[in-house]
């Protein structure tokens, strides 16, 4: 596809893409916006906002079996009472 063409793609993404309430200055769909204008842009750039826009990984990643997280803290001597791996 010609650089024009994968633009276009993206451009239309971006206007897709959810505005966060909580950085107003810090928007995706503005640097998306941006990168549609880049003379490089390639498909992959394309297939990647695609995936991130319709949560692709989530269904790929399978949630992590409970009995995985008790062997994590035996081995990383985490305390039974803390609930995350900051403290370790």
């Amino acid at each position: 596809m010609t650089t024009k063409t994968v633009g276009n793609q993206l451009q239309k993404l971006a206007a897709q893409w959810p505005a966060d309430p909580f950085r107003p200055h810090l928007q995706l769909k503005t640097f998306l916006e941006s990168l549609s204008r880049h003379p490089g842009l390639t498909d992959g750039a394309v297939v990647a906002t695609r995936s991130l826009l319709q949560n692709d990984l989530r269904h790929k990643v399978r949630r992590c079996p409970v009995h995985w997280i008790r062997k994590l803290r035996v081995l990383m001597v985490i305390p039974p009472h803390s609930t995350s791996l900051e403290n370790a």
